[in-house]
């Protein structure tokens, strides 16, 4: 296939990362004018992955390039209207048998599909909350810990390349209290290895969660938006504790589910899910729909 990128209201981050790739790349500022290139280009396939889309969107979009469109992570109600919809975090809210939903349509990092398990469990609490942490809850589940006294506890704080603001913070946190058993780290380029050595891990209610169960982590989840309560999978029949929107969130329910979970022992979350063909199902499904057209 010969490939192109086309970047929707992208920042400059990520059109530098287009622009250093080995595509060809298009910037738009509109869905107008992504229909646009699309039209021009005629693509057998069009992969959309920007979220929740409407169906004038879907249906003016296959009706100019003629395209087949899949879309990735979208509750919209377009996502009616594509030929194949991908929501591996999010159930459908159709039930229609375009959409696949669940683990089973992960399609992790290649790290995380053979994680190395027998790691020693060296690190009691993994803190990571990805990308920006637009509601500051690195911070706050820093000070609940510190708070609570557990400043003992093997502590490691991944930032996003988009949190500085809570670098600062966490550094100063760290510092005035004198923890020396917490480290913070950013830019991780082994992030399995670091998840295989941890015991439990406080994270949002995302992709990062399907990577902890892989790398069988004992798993508390903050919701940061309304979108993540709707995540299935993160629930305790899965082994992982789910406490909510982060504005219900208090410090004593933290606290509880922390010490619930470290009371497991070292031996790792009780998890037991194999993502290994997961990524191979998501393909094999755009393969039956390529093939669909002859």
């Amino acid at each position: 296939y010969e490939i192109s990128v086309i970047g929707l209201r992208l920042s400059d981050t990520y059109q530098d990362q287009c622009v250093q790739s080995n595509y060809n790349y298009h910037f738009v500022d509109s869905e107008h004018d992504l229909i646009n290139i699309c039209a021009s280009i005629n693509p057998e396939i069009i992969m959309l992955d920007i979220l929740d889309t409407t169906q004038k969107f879907i249906a003016d979009l296959k009706e100019r390039s003629g395209s087949k469109v899949i879309s990735f992570e979208d509750n919209g109600s377009g996502s009616i209207l594509t030929d194949l919809t991908i929501n591996e975090l999010y159930p459908s809210i159709t039930g229609s048998d375009k959409i696949l939903c669940g683990p089973d349509y992960s399609f992790l990092r290649n790290e995380f599909e053979e994680p190395n398990l027998d790691l020693v469990r060296d690190i009691d609490i993994l803190i990571s909350f990805g990308g920006t942490d637009p509601n500051d809850l690195t911070v706050k589940v820093l000070n609940w810990l510190v708070e609570a006294g557990m400043t003992e506890l093997s502590v490691v704080i991944v930032l996003g390349l988009g949190a500085s603001r809570q670098k600062e913070e966490v550094e100063h946190i760290l510092t005035i209290e004198n923890v020396t058993s917490f480290s913070v780290v950013s830019d991780v380029s082994e992030m399995a290895d670091l998840m295989c050595r941890s015991k439990a891990a406080i994270t949002a209610s995302g992709r990062t969660v399907y990577e902890l169960a892989a790398c069988k982590v004992e798993t508390i989840c903050i919701c940061q938006n309304p979108r993540q309560l709707t995540h299935l999978f993160v629930s305790e029949i899965n082994g992982i504790t789910n406490l909510g929107y982060f504005k219900d969130v208090k410090r004593e329910d933290l606290i509880l589910a922390v010490e619930e979970k470290l009371s497991h022992g070292m031996t790792g979350s009780r998890l037991d899910i194999d993502f290994s063909k997961s990524k191979k199902n998501v393909l094999t499904a755009i393969r039956n729909l390529v093939g669909s057209e002859s």
